[in-house]
């Protein structure tokens, strides 16, 4: 999501989650997308998943891939996914 909009929807991500002892708790991931679809750098964009976990993120990378001819989005976080 940007503000209200849905910018990409059923995707399949990955997800890791780091919390440090007495430090904030981190989060990254990525995804990738069809050719024709594309996100841009930046955001913050919430990331809503199925479960009802819910975040906002920020993307950092995105890079075409000849070889799987799809985007792949790669994205970090801090704060609580709930």
């Amino acid at each position: 999501m940007d503000g209200d909009e849905v910018v990409l929807d059923n995707l399949d991500i990955t997800l890791t989650v780091v919390e440090p002892p007495g430090h904030l708790k981190r989060w990254s991931g990525g995804f990738r997308l069809d050719p024709t679809d594309h996100i841009e750098p930046g955001g913050p964009y919430r990331l809503e998943l199925e479960d009802g976990r819910a975040g906002d993120i920020t993307v950092v990378k995105v890079e075409y891939s000849s070889a799987s001819k799809s985007w792949l989005v790669l994205f970090t976080a801090a704060g609580s996914l709930s």
